[in-house]
């Protein structure tokens, strides 16, 4: 119950933020606080501003941080902007993007020899040998490739699908490009934050009643 609790609540965290983000937002652009630099700064902290609330409720910070990003794009925040700020928004958004990746895997591989080593000596002190230990990782990788492959099948299909209902022709896609998006489109920043959550939401549960 603790998991949960702290899950959803940071996610609600993130979501009421950025609502209320852009509420606000929308009464200053009608009063012409409009600046494009200070709104693409605003905007560029919120989701930090989204992890320190929720991890002082004591809630899943990492969670509200995504919640609050994906929010912030669903939410079209730059719908009434200027055409200015929505041109900076974008470049400035792709140039995060692109470094906070980079530094992703970097970290990763920086930190794998350690993750490694704790890993075996987790999984020796619990009984388990090492190659139990790295059949399971192959295992839960070859699991979670197939899921991906499934449900870009699945997205095909319903293309196909969309193409006939709109009297197009559907463009099949080659088995290589498919195979292709099932290795390679993986974002492991996504995976990572979710990792990052659990140990949060661990935590919860153990003082949990």
């Amino acid at each position: 119950m603790g998991f949960v609790l702290v899950s959803v609540g940071g996610i609600v965290v993130g979501i009421v933020l950025t609502f209320g983000f852009n509420f606000v937002n929308r009464i200053l652009s009608r009063h012409g606080f409009d600046e494009p630099t200070t709104q693409i700064t605003l905007m560029t902290l919120l989701p930090f501003a989204a992890y320190l609330l929720a991890e002082h409720m004591e809630l899943s910070g990492i969670l509200a941080a995504v919640s609050a990003g994906l929010s912030l794009n669903q939410s079209r925040v730059f719908g009434a902007a200027q055409t200015a700020t929505r041109l900076r928004g974008s470049a400035v958004w792709e140039m995060i993007t692109f470094v906070f990746n980079g530094l992703v895997f970097l970290l990763l591989g920086l930190q794998l020899p350690d993750i490694a080593k704790q890993g075996i000596y987790m999984a020796n002190k619990a009984g388990d040998s090492t190659w139990s230990l790295i059949s399971t990782i192959v295992l839960l990788t070859c699991v979670l490739l197939l899921l991906r492959l499934v449900w870009i099948f699945l997205l095909g299909g319903g293309r196909e699908l969309i193409a006939k209902a709109r009297g197009h022709k559907p463009v099949p896609v080659p088995f290589m490009e498919t195979a292709a998006m099932t290795i390679g489109g993986v974002r492991g920043a996504v995976t990572l934050a979710g990792i990052l959550s659990l140990p949060i939401a661990q935590d919860a549960c153990r003082n949990s009643p």
